[in-house]
This record gives structure tokens, C-alpha cells and sequence, in this order.
């Protein structure tokens, strides 16, 4: 049954980070560059901010709910949060001659995830009290 769940939940999640990078594609042409990289970004800093929250919501405030965790956790957030893309846009912006800007998201993507991680961890950890 848990099998279900991460499959259903990595349905919802691909489809809301699908529908968040279309999003993206509207932003003028000379933000984003030939790759889809403010997409891929929000995606992974808004997944990790909710893996922090539900992480926490899951274990310590809620263990009554850890069932929920296959659909979330392994099924949504790991459905919505893309490293292979962030990865190949990182690649795309440094191919196609934006070394600098490739570097920027590199280090913005990784120190932003870690940030909202943590700050997920707070957020939901302040909830539960």
C-alpha cells in the first residue's frame, strides 16, 4: 500500500512542479536565458521548506499521522523537487556562455533549499507547540 501512496503523491508533486515551471516560461526571456532555471529554483527551495515542515509535523508533532509520510515526504516532495534538472539547467546556463549566472544559481539553489530546510524545521516545529 505505502508503494500506492509514493506513487500517487509523486503523480501530485511532478504535476504541481510542471505546473510552477510553465509558470516560469512567463517571465521575460532575459531572466531566465535559454534554460528554465527561476522554475527549477522555486521548486526545489519550496519543496525543501515543506519536507522540512512535514518532516517535523510527521515525527514529532503529529506521529499519529507518520502513515501520511510515503505520500508526502518520498511522494510528493520527491516528485516536486528536481536535482537532475537543477543540474542540467545549471549545465545549459554554462554552455551557452553564462558561466556567471550558472555559478549564481548553483550557489543560490543549494544555500537557499538548505535555508528553507531549516526554516521548515522551525516553522513546523513552532506550530506544533
Amino acid at each position: 500500500m505505502n508503494a500506492l501512496y509514493v506513487a500517487l503523491g509523486g503523480t501530485l508533486g511532478s504535476l504541481a512542479r510542471y505546473g510552477i515551471t510553465r509558470m516560469a516560461l512567463f517571465l521575460p526571456q532575459t531572466w531566465t536565458g535559454t534554460a528554465n532555471w527561476l522554475g527549477t529554483l522555486a521548486v526545489n527551495v519550496l519543496g525543501s521548506f515543506l519536507i522540512g515542515c512535514l518532516t517535523v509535523m510527521l515525527r514529532d508533532a503529529r506521529p499519529d499521522l507518520a502513515y501520511l509520510s510515503p505520500l508526502l515526504v518520498t511522494g510528493f516532495c520527491g516528485g516536486f523537487t528536481t536535482f537532475s534538472t537543477f543540474a542540467l539547467d545549471g549545465s545549459k546556463l554554462w554552455t551557452n556562455g553564462a558561466s556567471v549566472l550558472s555559478l549564481v544559481y548553483i550557489i543560490l539553489s543549494l544555500t537557499l533549499s538548505f535555508a528553507a530546510l531549516f526554516i521548515g524545521f522551525r516553522a513546523a516545529g513552532w506550530m506544533a507547540k
